[in-house]
């Protein structure tokens, strides 16, 4: 996954982090808002079981930090007066670099404390860890070609699954390039990398490859525009050696189907 922090802002990371907790299976108390938050971004609870049966709650005060600095003391200011001020028993920073040894020794000395607060921090590397976990979450505030491979595959999946393969235009300068004929076999990885070398011939980058979760269907994003000549060159190597009237039959109704999508995007997003 291609997570770029530079694509989101301050209060994108606290949407982000809340939607992350839910999927983690905590309860928002308090979700982000725009403005003053007092030393607050959110408040999530867990319920929790110790080893022997004993039900606790877990209190949790989240702060974000959208920085590329370390995140140091001054950063964070007195943050166990404002976890009494919430009345939390749990502090979670969450920051998209990573924090001075000062901020670490800190937390130390509150977790080795004889009260119940703990403190933790989710650094850049923790929160990409995060993130990679919940493809959901990735695709709602990252954009990417891994994104929208996903969203393509998906789409045709969803609405040219009786197709074997072919093209189709998805933005104003990207073709989709699919097929829906099984991965695993051998015939189907040769022409794919026969077809790749092709497009490296043409200087026609490929931006994204993926196959689909059930290992049948694949597809490829690339650079071009030229949805019809990449739709012949998809077929061409089935028509070489597979039956000829039966692969051109195939290839007609590919194209009835796709015939539209070769000169109007399906979508008109583009990345750079």
């Amino acid at each position: 996954m291609n997570i770029d922090f530079s694509q989101i802002n301050h209060e994108d990371l606290e949407f982000l982090v809340a939607d992350l907790l839910l999927e983690e299976g905590l309860t928002l108390e308090s979700r982000p808002a725009v403005g003053p938050d007092a030393g607050k971004d959110l408040l999530a609870i867990r319920h929790a079981t110790c080893s022997l049966g004993y039900p606790s709650l877990e209190r949790i005060l989240v702060e974000c930090k959208h920085t590329k600095a370390n995140v140091s003391e001054s950063d964070l200011g007195y943050y166990e007066k404002k976890m009494e001020k919430h009345g939390a028993n749990r502090y979670l920073l969450v920051t998209t670099s990573s924090v001075t040894e000062s901020v670490r020794n800190n937390f130390e000395s509150t977790n080795n404390s004889r009260d119940d607060k703990k403190a933790i921090y989710w650094t850049k590397n923790d929160l990409k860890a995060i993130i990679s976990k919940h493809e959901c979450i990735y695709e709602r505030y990252f954009v990417s070609w891994d994104t929208e491979i996903n969203k393509a595959l998906r789409f045709t999946k969803q609405h040219f699954m009786e197709i074997h393969k072919g093209a189709l235009l998805w933005s104003s300068n990207t073709t989709f390039i699919f097929g829906n004929d099984g991965y695993s076999s051998d015939f189907v990885r040769n022409y794919i990398e026969e077809m790749k070398t092709e497009l490296g011939r043409q200087q026609v980058k490929v931006l994204s490859f993926k196959v689909f979760d059930d290992g049948y269907s694949w597809g490829m994003l690339v650079d071009s525009v030229e949805a019809r000549a990449l739709f012949d060159m998809v077929w061409e190597s089935t028509i070489a050696n597979k039956d000829k009237d039966i692969a051109t039959r195939e290839k007609q109704k590919a194209y009835s189907r796709l015939v539209s999508f070769f000169s109007e995007p399906h979508q008109s997003y583009s990345v750079d």
